[in-house]
């Protein structure tokens, strides 16, 4: 699951209308002020005037005003993105996803210390994954970028981790796994992943999701890894043998579990 947690007490999201050629600018207008006007009624609603921080609200438009809390879309983001943004001290969350425009690289170190959520998906992200993570992140979405470093040593109080339809080499790490007993979802589809399923996937008890395929897998299977948790519960999902050159026949119960 992608991080729900909000950047302030109160967080509405707001898709700004989009102007088609065929809409008046009449239309547009009026759309907006529907949108303020349904804002307004939250604020007097839900005793606006005793917020602890109600910065913005009820001049102008949400958007372009900045009211506290509102999360507005199609902001025109584009550009390449300073990693000293990361060195703010409070940030809990990051979301630039869907920003093809949108360029850039990550810091090689994260240590922001109330950092929990990163979500950067759908970008032109380049270069190296940070090498080292102190901040507790419990979401790393990076997928559908272009980064093409090994996969880094993460934090234990890691949940979700997406790294698919990058460029990613190397192998995971044997300890990968026992380092992350809190990771639920790990997701590495389509990238230059290589050497052999280790046996440190069996520790994985908590591992809920996991797709390796379209890598560069290749080797034997273990012998013992249909009774890996993973495989062998049936709430569990895997993806594992699709594109991958593995040098013997993957144990049907496997194979039946995989999707």
């Amino acid at each position: 699951m992608r991080p729900t947690g909000s950047f302030f007490d109160h967080v509405l999201e707001i898709q700004r209308p989009v102007v088609r050629a065929s809409r008046s600018l009449t239309e547009t207008v009026e759309a907006n002020d529907v949108d303020r006007q349904a804002l307004v009624d939250f604020y007097y609603s839900t005793n606006g005037e005793g917020w602890t921080d109600s910065s913005g609200w009820l001049i102008g438009d949400p958007c372009v005003n900045a009211w506290k809390g509102i999360w507005c879309h199609e902001n025109g983001v584009r550009g390449t993105l300073s990693p000293t943004l990361f060195d703010l001290k409070n940030i809990t969350t990051v979301i630039l996803s869907g920003k093809a425009n949108l360029k850039g690289a990550l810091p090689s170190t994260l240590s922001t210390p109330s950092l929990t959520n990163i979500v950067i998906e759908g970008c032109s992200f380049t270069g190296r994954l940070p090498t080292t993570i102190t901040s507790p992140l419990h979401s790393f979405y990076l997928a559908g970028n272009s980064f093409s470093s090994f996969i880094p040593p993460l934090p234990p109080t890691i949940i979700d981790v997406s790294l698919a339809y990058n460029q990613i080499t190397g192998s995971i790490p044997p300890s990968f796994f026992s380092d992350t007993p809190n990771l639920k979802f790990f997701d590495v589809w389509h990238n230059k992943v290589g050497g052999s399923i280790r046996t440190s996937f069996s520790t994985a008890t908590g591992l809920a999701d996991l797709k390796l395929d379209l890598n560069d897998f290749s080797g034997a299977t273990p012998s013992d890894i249909s009774t890996w948790p993973i495989f062998s519960s049936p709430e569990t999902a895997t993806t594992v043998l699709f594109g991958d050159l593995w040098s013997c026949p993957v144990p049907e119960s496997v194979r039946e579990h995989s999707n």
